[in-house]
């Protein structure tokens, strides 16, 4: 190819033509490359619902048995037993968290009531006559009731960090009273703009972080 004369040749499928100007003269240079196809693929797993015969094939330490409790709860996100035996559990879908209790011993759950509706909720943390419960940026507390809905609910957190692609708290309260938040990160891969992101917080006054 001459030097100083512009090819306009249109590209074929398997070549490229590139420039590297010196100066104020200009280099034309010739550059093959190979085609190469880039093919994605997303696997969707099958849902599949839930069977005794799925329960069976949990292994198990000796002298440990497993059997369902409860059933037809959607998609439960986690779990708190309370000192007197009642199960809480979260479901960020219809926004809510349910008490399950089995009322004759028989290891089965035989009422399901509505503790309390709260959009996002996901975590919660039990302790004694007290509860806490952490949804995207917030943390509410709530007194236990005999019956086991909670009453009295208070926000006491607003300004949790962003959550982006990891929405999911968790809380705990600790050996010390303190409680115990997790915050994700906004994302995989990416400069975080909150130094809170992607932390445990200690919720005292005023905040810190875990260590």
């Amino acid at each position: 190819m001459q030097r100083g004369r512009r090819d306009d040749t249109r590209l074929r499928p398997g070549s490229c033509r590139a420039v590297r100007c010196c100066s104020s003269r200009c280099r034309w240079r010739s550059t093959r490359f190979t085609e190469h196809e880039i093919v994605g693929h997303q696997v969707t797993p099958e849902l599949l619902s839930f069977t005794p015969q799925q329960l069976a094939l949990l292994k198990l330490p000796s002298g440990f048995t497993a059997s369902i409790f409860a059933s037809g709860l959607g998609k439960p996100r986690t779990l708190a037993v309370a000192d007197d035996g009642r199960v809480y559990v979260t479901r960020r879908e219809p926004g809510d968290v349910v008490v399950l209790r089995d009322a004759n011993n028989d290891e089965r759950s035989d009422e399901m009531r509505i503790a309390v509706r709260r959009p996002m909720l996901h975590r919660i943390a039990i302790d004694r006559r007290w509860v806490y419960l952490v949804g995207v940026k917030d943390v509410f507390t709530a007194d236990v009731t005999d019956e086991g809905p909670f009453a009295n609910i208070t926000r006491i957190v607003d300004d949790l960090p962003e959550a982006g692609q990891h929405a999911d708290r968790t809380i705990w309260v600790g050996l010390d009273k303190y409680l115990y938040v997790s915050v994700g990160s906004t994302c995989n891969s990416c400069n975080e703009t909150s130094p809170e992101n992607a932390t445990i917080l200690r919720d005292g006054r005023p905040r810190a972080r875990a260590r």
